[in-house]
């Protein structure tokens, strides 16, 4: 319901749908190689946004009142805003941080973090200025 909400609440004249990992990239590639204008949500660093040179998109910053807005329900949400900032979970192999100290070093002080820090290069806003949004940082 977020991201129909956010659609809707922009005022963006478009539909979401969802998709699998393999039939979210052929459609996207598809969609880049006709030159058709396609948003998409995806993770950062991947290939595919390299590839693409694919700019993420910044909504209104999210706050603490835009969150209240939010609801899974796309006719009760009024959120306009980029999703919040989360601190990611970290995973890997206890064998690896036994048998490494500096990876082991890494891995404890190391957090990743979705962002929506701007820097002027990279992305663009609904009005077509540019903004950069940072999706993990360490």
């Amino acid at each position: 319901g977020y991201t129909e909400g956010v659609i809707t609440n922009n005022g963006l004249n478009m539909t979401g749908a969802y998709l699998g990992m393999a039939r979210h990239n052929m459609i996207v590639r598809e969609a880049a190689a006709r030159k058709q204008d396609i948003i998409f949500y995806w993770y950062e660093p991947d290939p595919l946004i390299a590839e693409l040179h694919a700019v993420p998109v910044q909504f209104t910053e999210n706050t603490q009142e835009c969150d209240s807005q939010r609801n899974l329900d796309p006719t009760l949400n009024t959120a306009k805003c980029n999703f919040p900032t989360l601190t990611l979970q970290k995973r890997t192999r206890s064998d690896a941080l036994a048998a490494n100290l500096d990876f082991k070093h890494f891995f404890n002080t190391c957090l990743l973090y979705t962002s929506d820090a701007a820097d002027e290069e990279d992305s663009a806003d609904l009005d077509g200025s540019s903004n950069h949004e940072t999706h993990t940082q360490i």
